[in-house]
């Protein structure tokens, strides 16, 4: 890593776009090295609602490993 630069965190945001779907927003670099978020906000978002359709928007993920794989496992 370069002097003055720091890693970015992996950032995941959650959206309702009807109220049975939930989309999921990856962004940022999702690897094991720089760490993800935990599950606990997804299954709170998976509980509070009624869905039908849960989607995976990936437009603004950056780089990612194992740790990407192993959190929607």
């Amino acid at each position: 890593m370069a002097s003055g630069t720091k890693d970015v965190s992996a950032v995941l945001n959650f959206d309702h776009p009807s109220p049975d779907t939930l989309v999921l927003r990856f962004s940022g670099p999702w690897r094991l090295r720089t760490g993800v978020p935990g599950v606990e906000a997804v299954e709170r978002e998976l509980s509070s609602a009624h869905l039908k359709r849960v989607s995976l928007d990936t437009a603004k993920l950056a780089e990612w490993d194992s740790g990407l794989l192993t959190f929607l496992t």
